[in-house]
């Protein structure tokens, strides 16, 4: 390295500091001798949370939490070679929730590349799909000016390093911080949304709707009077003056009602009926959200914006909806009710009983994705205060238990994280967050029901069930008890295996909740008679 070029280290501290600049003072840093210049530069700095992991996949996700939680960019460092790829699955996840994830890799020179040698693969193009803008900065090069990035999407700047790594005395510095505001896509409300909503038979179906937006939302529902479809994970499910306008009986509801416009707030739902509405032509359908996707093959109306600018209340008038439609939904909310009592070990029913244990003003991450249908469903209603996250981008399982440790990092009130026993077996490591997280407790619920049971309930794959060895692979059937891995971690637990003996321990827990299978399938099988006597 000729002595006019930049050192490893300023070159890493001069990045560093265009993070700082551009509000980002969280960093997830991750093992590796290549990306020693920067794990060397953020030790001397002063200001930056750093958390230190192993993995970086964990790494990442948990980087996702955090930027859910905080609505701040947040910085993951890693090594050269496979290391990089283990970031994919959280860049997608972020890109499709429009969430300002930076990946800054450690390379080695651009001339390894192609050869074979040890930790020398193309990492420019892992990310690239999914990413606003690659940087690829080699030996001659300084680190970008980061004030061209809008922070809409992922950014992933590749930095190469040549030998020896440490080249210059490690020294105390002090960034230079900057604030960070996020922008939107659309300021006003679109016009054809006032023409949209006035119809006597729409409804409004609500996906995932951060703290921010969901004021605005709620004003605009009061004022629109239509029937909504809520997820819990957009925030209003619980609002007690939105309970008069809430369909409670389940999303088979929704097919039941000859609707002529569907209007989506928020993220796209997970609700069954939304992908039914890829086949229904005579429905028209517009969406308003930030993520800046239609969520749909076929042809609808999409706005990118967030949801505080994009609806205007003054120009709202009530949607003319007949009382039949609310009526219908509390007979068969009524039947939903009984269902559940008559059968309390199902996992509806448990998690219908962990909704009522669980405080008003705890956080909560629902895993994907049977745990959201489930809790969609039994879930109590009016209760206000607790506030729901989850990933919902590309409706992955990887990293759930990551995202929920570092959604949880800020918060003051016991925190809870809902998870299947496939989402909890992808991400056995994410406790690792534990011990440089806030100690305040933390309950990790997972659903052990032996296997990924939410296959058995897609209809287009009935035929495999007649054929135990194709239905065993595609469930992968288990006996795996999760207690070893609960005290692995030094973390309480308990084994739930009815409504009475829930018990929730002083400090972060496991709990274990073991539905019984057979009422599980008979709760689901009565449901669908339910329906078909509609």
């Amino acid at each position: 390295m000729q002595n006019s070029e930049p050192s490893n280290l300023e070159r890493a501290r001069r990045l560093i500091d265009e993070c700082a600049k551009s509000g980002i003072k969280e960093f997830c840093v991750c093992a590796g001798s290549r990306n020693s210049p920067f794990l060397s530069v953020l030790a001397g700095a002063e200001g930056f949370k750093i958390y230190s992991f192993s993995d970086e996949r964990a790494a990442s996700f948990f980087a996702l939490g955090r930027i859910k939680d905080s609505r701040r960019p947040v910085a993951v460092v890693c090594t050269s070679g496979t290391a990089v790829a283990e970031l994919l699955p959280a860049t997608i996840e972020a890109f499709y929730q429009k969430q300002p994830l930076v990946l800054i890799s450690a390379d080695r020179p651009q001339g390894y590349r192609g050869t074979g040698a040890p930790q020398s693969i193309d990492q420019t193009r892992i990310l690239e799909d999914y990413c606003e803008l690659v940087w690829d900065v080699g030996i001659e090069q300084t680190p970008p000016n980061l004030s061209q990035y809008n922070f809409k999407k992922p950014l992933h700047i590749n930095v190469c390093f040549e030998e020896p790594l440490i080249d210059e005395e490690m020294l105390n510095w002090a960034p230079e911080f900057s604030s960070y505001e996020t922008s939107t896509s659309l300021k006003s409300s679109p016009k054809d949304l006032q023409k949209f909503i006035y119809s006597d038979s729409i409804l409004v179906l609500l996906g995932a709707i951060s703290l921010q937006e969901k004021e605005a939302v709620k004003r605009f529902l009061l004022q629109l009077k239509a029937p909504i479809w809520a997820e819990a994970i957009s925030n209003l499910r619980e609002d007690p003056d939105l309970q008069p306008l809430l369909i409670k009986s389940g999303e088979r509801f929704l097919s039941k009602v000859t609707w002529k416009r569907v209007l989506r707030l928020g993220g796209v739902p997970s609700c069954r009926f939304w992908r039914d509405l890829e086949t229904m032509s005579g429905v028209e359908v517009m969406s308003v959200s930030r993520e800046g996707f239609s969520g749909l093959s076929r042809e609808s109306k999409h706005f990118d914006a967030s949801l505080e600018t994009a609806l205007d209340v003054s120009k709202v008038t009530p949607a003319p909806v007949t009382d039949k439609v609310f009526h219908l939904d509390q007979l068969f909310r009524q039947q939903l009710k009984l269902l559940m009592g008559e059968l309390p070990l199902s996992e509806v029913s448990l998690l219908s009983h962990l909704s009522q244990r669980i405080s008003d003003l705890s956080s909560v991450f629902l895993g994907n994705s049977l745990v959201i249908r489930e809790w969609n469903l039994g879930a109590r209603f009016n209760v206000g205060q607790r506030e729901y996250h989850a990933n919902r981008g590309a409706n992955g399982i990887e990293g759930q238990l990551s995202t929920f440790f570092g959604v949880s990092q800020e918060k003051k009130n016991l925190c809870w994280g809902i998870f299947g026993d496939h989402t909890t077996l992808y991400d056995l490591n994410a406790p690792w967050a534990l011990r440089f997280l806030k100690r305040q407790p933390r309950g990790i619920v997972l659903i052990n029901n032996g296997g990924g049971q939410v296959f058995s309930r897609v209809n287009d794959l009935t035929p495999l069930w007649a054929n135990p060895s194709a239905r065993s692979m595609l469930e992968c059937r288990h006996e795996i008890n999760f207690e070893p891995w609960a005290k692995m971690w030094d973390l309480d637990y308990v084994r739930v295996e009815s409504s009475e003996r829930f018990r929730i321990p002083q400090d972060s827990f496991v709990m274990e909740l073991r539905p019984d299978p057979e009422q599980s399938s008979q709760f689901w099988r009565s449901y669908q008679k339910l329906w078909e006597s509609l």
